[in-house]
Parts: C-alpha cells; structure tokens; sequence
C-alpha cells in the first residue's frame, strides 16, 4: 500500500489544502467520479477551469492559422488553403474535397471558439490539434486542424469540417 501523510496544496498565495492524507484523497476523488462528477468540476476543484487551461495549451500562432484557414475556406480561396498543407496531404481531388468542406457552411458563422486542443513535442518537430467549434443560423460544425511545425515552418496536416448536433 502507498500512503502520502501531511500534504498540501498551494496555488501562489492560496492554500487549497495542507495536512491531507493521500489514501484519504483519491478516495474522495475517487467517490466524486462515481457519483458523477465530472472532469471540468473536478478541474475545478483544484484550481483550474476549462477555458483556462484551454488558453495555456494552445498556441496562439497555431490557432490564429486554423481560424484563418476556416475563413479562406469560407471565401472559397482554396489555393491558399492549398498552400498551406503538407505535401502529405495534397492530391488530385483537393479541391473537391475543400468545396464539399465549405458547402458545410450556408452562412457567416454566428460565433466560434476553441474547444478542443492539444501539443505534442517530438524530437525534431512539435503537433498540434485543435478544434474550432462554429455556431450557424442552424446548425454546428466541428473544424479539426493538425498542424506541424518543424524549422520553424507551419503545415496543416490534417483538416475536417464536421455537422454535429447542438452542443
């Protein structure tokens, strides 16, 4: 059996807990789940909310390539979407494929905000995933974005638009 005595938590100045005892611990988060506590309350519990940590791992230039890349989609410029794609990805029927993408969006969309991200370093390159979510007149989509950075250079490795039902 593993037992942590005495512990404590702190964020800057705020002390969130101090003397617990670990096996005291996980058993209280352990119950939460069970009950149906979810994880953004249990994010919440500890200090952190979603849009938060949302904001601290995504970047900034990644995001901002993603949410340019919905609106040339939108203005139908699929060359510079093009452009902007590894060579991996590029074929005979992209712009096929971007058309259909765009058809998903009968109007100006009404909002838009992250709602999924992640970032993964490797040795000689870094991975992000980022989900935009779009709210139409109608409708939701989902654009997903994979974008690669090596030497400094940015390339959309993966792009998908999917309808969803209403959040």
């Amino acid at each position: 059996m593993i037992q942590l005595s005495s512990a404590g938590k702190r964020f800057g100045h705020k002390m969130l807990y101090e003397n617990a005892d670990w096996l005291i611990w996980c058993a209280l988060l352990l119950c939460l789940t069970a009950v149906g506590c979810s994880r953004d309350i249990l994010f919440k519990l500890n200090g952190y909310d979603r849009a938060n940590l949302l904001k601290k791992n995504t970047s900034l230039e990644d995001e901002a390539l993603a949410r340019d890349g919905v609106d040339l989609l939108l203005q139908n410029r699929f060359d510079e979407i093009e452009a902007r794609l590894d060579p991996s990805i590029r074929n005979a029927d992209i712009h096929e494929k971007l058309a259909e993408m765009s058809s998903f969006f009968p109007s100006k969309p009404i909002s838009v905000k992250t709602v999924e991200a992640g970032l993964v370093h490797g040795r000689d390159s870094s991975t992000s995933n980022i989900t935009l979510e779009y709210q139409l007149q109608r409708s939701w989509l989902l654009a997903q974005f994979v974008i690669r950075t090596k030497a400094g250079v940015k390339t959309i490795t993966a792009f998908r638009v999917t309808p969803t039902a209403e959040p």
